[in-house]
């Protein structure tokens, strides 16, 4: 084995046109049919050989392309200039922060860490619960599920759009404490606040 970190870069190119602005660059078939959802190869586009993943972090249509670091920029440029005419623009960290707690996508060190697990955070569908070989907690996990936790992430919107809230506040309900925010931003399409909340008491909010 041997760290590659330092070798690649990854241009993420998302949003409902995706597809259009890759097309014309790429020489692999790029329709859900033939690239589905959480699939991953390597594709010729522009002037490189990527390994293109089609995962977006911001719950629209789009891939991550995972390029060599010497390839990075003269294939931004190309996207970039292929991108002008559809509108596309450049979106950092905090855009993509907003984007994905607005669509309830959990990340590592907020909503989850060693202390929850996947059916805490809403994500048994994830877990390949057949797989012949078995995996470390497995037994724990069937327990859970079968028996339910008391605890457990949940998405609260904000009516006022006006508290800012960076995650780490209490959450209250009849005056008792029942969990905490996990992260928060401005979510856009509804045009008000929307929060990751973990929760204490299983059932307190839905």
């Amino acid at each position: 084995m041997s760290d590659v970190s330092a070798q690649f870069g990854v241009l993420g190119v998302m949003g409902p046109l995706a597809r259009t602005l890759l097309r014309p660059l790429c020489e692999s078939d790029l329709s859900h049919a033939a690239f589905p959802f959480g699939t991953a190869r390597r594709v010729a586009i522009g002037p490189t050989t990527a390994l293109a993943v089609r995962v977006t972090y911001v719950g629209e249509l789009g891939w991550e392309l995972h390029v060599p670091v010497e390839q990075l920029a003269a294939l931004f440029k190309l996207i970039e200039s292929n991108g002008r005419p559809l509108g596309m623009k450049l979106a950092g960290s905090v855009a993509m922060n907003s984007l994905r707690i607005e669509k309830s996508y959990c990340a590592w060190g907020a909503e989850l860490s060693t202390d929850e697990t996947p059916i805490h955070a809403g994500l048994g569908f994830a877990v390949a619960w057949n797989k012949p070989d078995e995996f470390l907690g497995k037994h724990a996990l069937e327990l859970q599920r079968a028996e339910g936790v008391r605890k457990r992430l949940v998405t609260l919107v904000l009516d006022d759009p006006s508290p800012i809230l960076w995650g780490g506040e209490p959450i209250y309900r009849d005056d008792e404490p029942v969990g905490y925010t996990s992260s928060g931003s401005y979510a856009h399409a509804r045009r008000r606040y929307r929060h990751g909340v973990r929760q204490a008491q299983r059932g307190s909010h839905t």
